[in-house]
């Protein structure tokens, strides 16, 4: 497999390990009522484990190459796909 295809598919992987964590908190939001500050701090929490893995799978599965694009391309779109929300 070439190394486009290979990083595609890790990065899908990432994708979907980051809805599962928003689906997580999702849940947990819709299931304790939380005051709007904590609801604050549960999303800032969500963005530091978003960019924790983002940030590994680059490094792990990108030949420990900083291309410091990938992370903000991750968080661009999961902003605008999630935030939306």
């Amino acid at each position: 497999m070439n190394n486009q295809a290979y990083s595609f598919i890790i990065f899908i992987i990432n994708g979907i390990l980051i809805g599962i964590l928003f689906d997580i908190f999702r849940i947990l939001r819709k299931s304790f009522k939380t005051s709007d500050f904590i609801t604050c701090i549960e999303d800032v929490i969500f963005w530091i484990l978003t960019g924790i893995i983002s940030l590994y799978f680059i490094f792990c599965f990108n030949n420990r190459r900083n291309k410091i694009i990938y992370f903000f391309r991750n968080c661009i779109r999961n902003n605008y796909i999630y935030g939306n929300n």
